[in-house]
Formats: structure tokens, sequence, C-alpha cells
């Protein structure tokens, strides 16, 4: 337990607010706040959650911060952007982020020796259920409209395969799915699908190596089936790669299905994201580089 105060800065309503919980159990007290101005003292620990230009001027003794990736941010391909936020990274003793796009930016980069390498996560504790898939009759993807090419090449391929599919949200639900209600849809799929691209910029979704959607998934018991859009290794034992040929796709899927036991990798997928992406994991890390700086 670190006896300090920990003021968690974040977007009202920011749906990483998961996190809050978690670090609740390493620090003395944690207050959530989405005031730029809010009075730290000197003995304050602040965690920026997103939005790390907005909350900089935030005074206190230590200061830290996680950078996603997203929407029209895209460093990788546009190293412009990098450069405009080094002015901001200066400001903070230490910036989390996710193995992606955003870390392999600053790794080119080399000026950025307070950058962290942490784990992407999910809300380890609301999916707590794990079905075990004994049969192969639904695949899905969920992601943001934004990453059209990969839904269309998912669209593709399950158009294929001989098993019920959705691509979730649908067209007419726009871009988000109510967050209290993806439990049940991962619960009641058998495999999930999530051929991400690092596209064209501007103006494309930039994700980091496993989306949360896919870790939500893989937590919830589904079969996963992933391209590695960065050729960055895919460092899970249970996740199978696919191209992004939607036939190819379709036929690894059908051949994986058929050669594996469901409910056995179903059971496994869960428990190993759960000890590698799970939000305990994650918030340990983060304590850990914290406590070196006190």
């Amino acid at each position: 337990m670190i006896d300090r105060r920990l003021v968690i800065a974040q977007r009202s309503g920011f749906h990483f607010s998961w996190l809050n919980e978690e670090f609740k159990k390493h620090f003395r007290e944690v207050i959530v706040t989405n005031d730029v101005s809010f009075p730290a003292c000197r003995e304050d620990v602040l965690f920026v959650n997103a939005h790390l230009g907005g909350f900089q001027n935030i005074g206190c003794g230590l200061k830290f911060g996680v950078l996603y990736p997203g929407f029209c941010f895209h460093p990788w391909k546009r190293p412009e952007q990098f450069d405009e936020l080094k002015s901001i990274f200066s400001r903070y003793d230490g910036v989390f982020c996710h193995e992606g796009p955003v870390w392999e930016s600053a790794k080119r980069d080399g000026t950025c020796p307070n950058f962290h390498l942490v784990p992407f996560c999910a809300n380890t504790n609301g999916f707590k259920k794990t079905r075990k898939r004994d049969k192969f009759r639904r695949i899905i993807q969920v992601a943001s409209p934004y990453e059209h090419k990969g839904r269309d090449i998912s669209e593709a391929a399950m158009r294929l395969m001989p098993y019920e599919w959705e691509l979730i949200p649908h067209k007419d639900q726009g871009f988000y799915v109510d967050y209290s209600i993806l439990s049940d849809i991962y619960q009641n799929a058998d495999g999930f699908l999530h051929p991400g691209r690092v596209g064209p910029a501007p103006g494309h979704f930039c994700d980091g190596k496993y989306t949360v959607s896919l870790i939500e998934a893989a937590l919830s018991g589904c079969i996963i089936f992933w391209h590695d859009a960065m050729e960055l290794g895919n460092s899970m034992k249970t996740v199978f790669e696919v191209s992004l040929d939607p036939k190819e796709i379709a036929e690894k899927i059908q051949e994986v299905v058929n050669g594996i036991d469901l409910e056995t990798h179903s059971t496994k997928t869960a428990e190993e994201f759960r000890e590698k992406h799970g939000v305990e994991n994650t918030v340990k890390k983060m304590v850990d580089v914290i406590s070196r700086f006190l």
C-alpha cells in the first residue's frame, strides 16, 4: 500500500474508468476528477487517464498518464503528431502506453525515456463468466465503424463460413454499443474475428496490438482469430493468426474449429487473457513504476 493520495484525472464518463477501482487497492486514498484545475498538493500522485494535454498543468508531486491510440491520432503514419506531443510528455514523470503504433513510435523517436510499456487491459471483473464452448455455432466481430476495412474483411470472411455471424455495432446503431450488454454479446458467441488494419492517415482508426473488444471476447471464452497488423508477433498462446484474405480466413477458421478441443481451448483462452491482460496485472505494473519515484 502506498501512503499517498492518488488523483485520477479523466474525462467525464471515460470508458476505461475500471482502472480506478483497482488503483484503490494500492493507494491510501483515490480521488477521481474531471477538473483541469483540481487543487492537488505536493504530496499527491496524479494519474491522467487520457487527455494528457488537458491535465498537464495540475500541480502535484508526481505526474503520470496513460496514452491511448485512437481515431485521427496516427503517430506511426504521421511522425509529426508524435513530435507535437513530446512537449506534453516532458511535463510528466512517466507515460504509459501499450504495444502497438504509439509504443513503436516512441521507440522509433528514441527521445522518450519516460515511456513505459504496460499490457492493454479490459475490465476483468465485468467478464467473470466463462462459457465453455463445446460447439462452434456463432462468430462475431465487435469493432468501431472507423475500422471499416477490418469490418469489411470480417464480413466477407464470415459469409464464406457455415456459422451464424454478426458485425457489432450494426450500421444503424452508430459507433457504440451499450457497455452493459457487451458481456452477454460475447457470452453468446463462440468465436471472435479481428483482422485489424494499420491504415492510412489521417482519418483512420489507430488501435493497439490487441483491442479491448478482443480482450473482452477472450475473457468470456471466445476462440480468438486475429491478424498481426504491425508484424509485432503474437504473444498469446491461445490466439490464432489469420491473413487479410477473406477466403484464407474462412478456411483457417474452419480448420481450427475442426481440429481443436473447443471446451479446453475456450477455458485456456480466458485464463491466459485474465493473467496477462486483466486490469489487475496492468495496474500492478503501473504501480510498480510509480513506486520507483517515491
